[in-house]
């Protein structure tokens, strides 16, 4: 018969840190519940997993929703465990239950979300075919915020967060949109080289975001969630980054060329800043017709400037690229 025991987690993550709090009840600790279920109290610090996100001056300030749940994968082969939120919806803090899982020799994955099966389903989720519901809207976050964490002891009952690998998220704030765009419909970013991560393990040197529900307005607010990639995201210097713009009746684009190199590392709060725009002729294809269907240290682009921002915690203070 199974021991279960409360599971309890620290965690100190840059885009979404997870720190689990003891969830002892008293003396009776290591008995095994009524229900015959393992419990596991996840506390998230200011800006953690995926959830439910505000998104804040410092920050993706986050807490848990329903039915958040993760995953672990013994590395022995036995079979993996789902750990499902029982409570704390709506807070940063959670309590999960599930069956406590046959890890062995103690090495073990943690896969979040839980409908992750594999570490193979991990590195190759794509980040393609993000589509955001009206300005502001960051809803869309939570469908593609992974994140994996390699666990390397017997006592999974105790595990850290604080190494695990996960996505990252672009904020695209976007002011004076020219009037002969129209109603926003599509933001694409190409670089000059492969860097904008479009998997957890690959990248490309493009990735687009659709628009729907939006007015006409000279301001935008657009979240793009990019893959965790940790060494091999980087855009070097003298290289170029172009947003692209299309609208119901135009385009406009803006160009940054990059003083440094940067690194479009997973676990950040990138932010790209526009308000100076230039103008794309290219007629606008009318049959295009967008539907709505039935989610530490980053890169911060300015169009005044382009700079490397400084520390800030989970989700926050990426690179910053301003005109």
């Amino acid at each position: 018969m199974r021991m279960l025991k409360s599971i309890c987690a620290a965690s100190l993550l840059s885009f979404a840190a997870i720190s689990v709090a003891s969830c002892s009840s008293n003396s009776n600790e290591d008995e095994i519940p009524a229900d015959g279920l393992t419990r596991i109290r996840v506390t998230m610090n200011s800006l953690n997993t995926r959830l439910g996100y505000v998104d804040q001056a410092d920050g993706l300030i986050t807490s848990w929703t329903r039915n958040d749940a993760f995953r672990i994968i013994p590395d022995n082969g036995n079979e993996s465990q789902v750990f499902t939120l029982a409570e704390g919806a709506g807070t940063p803090v959670g309590t999960f239950v599930g069956t406590a899982p046959e890890v062995g020799d103690g090495t073990y994955t943690v896969l979040f979300p839980s409908t992750l099966q594999s570490v193979e389903e991990f590195d190759t989720f794509s980040f393609a075919g993000q589509q955001q519901d009206g300005s502001s809207n960051v809803k869309g976050i939570a469908a593609y915020h992974t994140v994996k964490l390699a666990g390397t002891t017997s006592d999974y009952t105790a595990f850290s967060f604080a190494n695990a690998v996960q996505s990252s998220v672009m904020v695209l704030s976007f002011k004076k949109l020219p009037d002969y765009v129209g109603s926003p419909t599509q933001i694409t970013l190409t670089a000059d080289e492969n860097c904008l991560p479009t998997t957890n393990v690959t990248v490309s040197n493009e990735i687009t975001l659709k628009l729907v529900n939006m007015t006409a307005f000279p301001t935008l607010t657009a979240y793009l969630v990019l893959g965790a990639n940790p060494g091999n995201a980087k855009l070097s210097a003298g290289k170029q980054l172009k947003i692209n713009v299309t609208g119901t009746t135009g385009r406009c684009y803006k160009t940054f060329v990059m003083e440094s190199d940067v690194v479009f590392a997973g676990g950040k709060r990138h932010v790209i800043n526009i308000s100076n725009w230039d103008l794309d002729d290219t007629p606008i294809d009318k049959d295009i017709i967008v539907t709505v269907p039935s989610f530490g240290d980053g890169v911060i682009l300015d169009d005044s400037n382009t700079s490397t921002g400084g520390n800030t915690p989970s989700f926050g203070g990426g690179i910053n690229i301003e005109d």
